[in-house]
């Protein structure tokens, strides 16, 4: 018999899923991209630009987003699921929501951290001063 935490956990994960792959092709419509893409007068390489970009751009993204749902449903339930077969208390309040939180602000943190270094060598370059050459 399927325990009751089981079936509370197994509507999470999949809520999590479909969500996750629905928002993603909220966020990035393959129409959209592709007509922009011909706007900028870019392509894929070895894809016609038009209908053939739109699919090719559909296909990858549902690789990508069932990839990305998977890991998102893992990383949001394990803490439940450690705690169910374990039965410590200690993640009780480490909730897979929570992870996310923390896993989204440290890689903001690691940009920024990356964007200030950038930022430092680029002052330490000097750039021609026009003012200084110019005397006319």
């Amino acid at each position: 018999m399927i325990s009751a935490a089981v079936l509370s956990i197994a509507p999470h994960i999949l809520l999590i899923a479909f969500f996750n792959y629905y928002y993603t092709f909220l966020q990035l419509d393959p129409d959209d991209v592709s007509e922009q893409l011909k706007r900028q007068g870019a392509s894929i390489p070895l894809v016609r630009p038009g209908k053939s970009t739109t699919a090719f751009i559909k296909a990858v993204l549902s690789r990508i987003s069932v990839l990305g749902s998977a890991f998102l449903a893992i990383l949001a339930a394990g803490p439940a699921v450690i705690e169910q077969t374990t039965h410590l208390t200690a993640f009780r309040g480490f909730v897979g929501t929570s992870v996310l939180i923390l896993v989204g602000c440290a890689t903001d943190t690691a940009r920024k951290v990356q964007a200030e270094i950038i930022s430092q060598k680029y002052k330490n370059i000097e750039f021609y001063d026009i003012d200084k050459y110019n005397q006319y």
